[in-house]
């Protein structure tokens, strides 16, 4: 059932803001499978994601990739104890530190811009959600070491959405103030933080 804000709405599929959908599922039903695709850009690109990201319904087997991926990044770095507890922390740690930045752009290459342009694929991942203030002291140096092949994504994000950002501005200065959110480099900082994870690339 699809519901406009609160109102119930006729069909199967539904465009705007303030949309949502519930679905019934009948008591005898034990197993439910359902995929999630998501878009910066369109509804067609978020069906195409899930095509090419999940391309059957073999639960164990996207659970098993995924698993191999994570460990593949974790066993970069390798550590030697006997203290259980402190083996887990690390690596609860190091994961955290993989969470952000995180992918903005679809299986396509294609995103939204902070003008909220819709661009192609501009030859990089564009990556989102920075908090370079948080960051670049020590989280993108680590990034540089162990992951070298994200920072071209990095730095290249960055230097496109401070581009667009400013673009945008002159044009919708009321708007600012939600960009400043999204952009994490903003006036209230002196840009320090930027120039160091540049300089490191």
């Amino acid at each position: 059932t699809l519901y406009h804000d609160s109102v119930q709405v006729a069909g199967n599929r539904l465009q705007g803001l303030d949309v949502k959908g519930n679905v019934a599922v009948a008591p005898v039903v034990e197993e439910l499978g359902v995929k999630v695709g998501i878009s910066p850009v369109s509804m067609e690109n978020a069906m195409d994601n899930i095509g090419q990201e999940i391309k059957d319904w073999n639960f164990e087997n996207i659970v098993a990739e995924t698993t191999g991926k994570w460990n593949a990044e974790l066993s970069k770095l390798q550590v030697e104890t006997t203290d259980t507890v402190a083996k887990c922390i690390f690596y609860t740690a190091l994961y955290h530190a993989f969470m952000q930045p995180i992918m903005f752009n679809d299986c396509s290459g294609e995103y939204r811009g902070t003008d909220k342009n819709i661009y192609g694929d501009p030859g990089f991942t564009n990556y989102t959600v920075f908090s370079l203030w948080d960051t670049y002291r020590a989280a993108h140096p680590f990034y540089t070491l162990m992951v070298p092949e994200c920072v071209d994504g990095f730095v290249n994000s960055l230097i496109e959405q401070v581009t667009q950002f400013v673009k945008f501005s002159f044009i919708y200065p009321f708007k600012i103030m939600s960009l400043v959110l999204f952009v994490h480099v903003t006036s209230y900082y002196n840009c320090n933080d930027i120039k160091q994870v540049i300089s490191d690339y």
